[in-house]
């Protein structure tokens, strides 16, 4: 495997080994520690739209350079509203 690959394979190890530790602290939360979690996670992802929004057009301009069919970039843009909903 190229050092790049070797990279690209360690990190998504990397990710999914915290994924399931992460998915075990999930699962021994409370009701309203899940709730707690979620309300978070959709308040930062109000506040940092901007930037979301500006890399998801960089992907969006990526996946119409290679190609990728217009229903499918559809369903990778995000705008406000599609963060907000």
């Amino acid at each position: 495997m190229s050092v790049m690959g070797q990279d690209i394979f360690d990190y998504v190890q990397k990710e999914c080994r915290a994924a399931k530790e992460a998915s075990v602290l999930v699962a021994q939360a409370s009701k309203y520690q899940k709730v707690k979690a979620l309300e978070e996670i959709a308040r930062s992802l109000r506040e940092h739209s901007d930037e979301i929004i500006a890399e998801n057009a960089r992907d969006i301009a990526a996946a119409e350079a290679n190609g990728m069919k217009t229903s499918m970039v559809d369903r990778l843009r995000l705008d406000h509203a599609r963060i907000n909903a």
